[in-house]
């Protein structure tokens, strides 16, 4: 019996070693998964930082470029505010002045109105009396020849 009992102890001592050594096994496995994913974390730590910063810079970057759009902006509206000045200043009395004289120009249009049309009536009777007479011309010939 002592034999048997000593026989089984060693077996189940023999089952224990190997499950002990597959324990072993498998700790040991884990450990290198353990490290790989500690590599792996500090690779995504290492891009997230480097992420942070292009981030970072963009937003530096885009700050920028919204101040000089507001800088823009403030130059825009002042020559606007200036345009607005120079018109209501000047343009304004500009066209008060035009106005005043607009009736003087009117007449003076209306006066040379019949004249151009005098003139335009005596440049056609003239280019008529010019053809009748190189008609009568050609005919004077056509007569002479015959």
């Amino acid at each position: 019996m002592n034999d048997e009992l000593f026989t089984e102890m060693y077996h189940l001592m023999l089952s224990m070693n190997d499950r002990l050594i597959h324990v072993e096994s498998d700790m040991t496995e884990f450990k290198q998964e353990m490290t790989e994913f500690k590599q792996d974390m500090i690779g995504f730590k290492q891009e997230m930082i480097e992420f942070k910063q292009e981030i970072t810079e963009e937003i530096v970057e885009i700050k920028q470029e919204i101040t000089d759009l507001k800088q823009d902006m403030n130059n825009l509206q002042q020559k606007v505010t200036d345009l607005e000045l120079m018109i209501e200043n000047e343009v304004k009395r500009d066209i008060h002045i035009l106005a005043e004289n607009h009736m003087n120009v009117i007449e003076k249009v209306n006066a040379a109105i019949p004249l151009v049309d005098k003139q335009d009536l005596h440049d056609i009777q003239i280019r008529y009396v010019i053809n009748k007479v190189d008609q009568l011309e050609r005919d004077v010939r056509l007569l002479q020849s015959a």
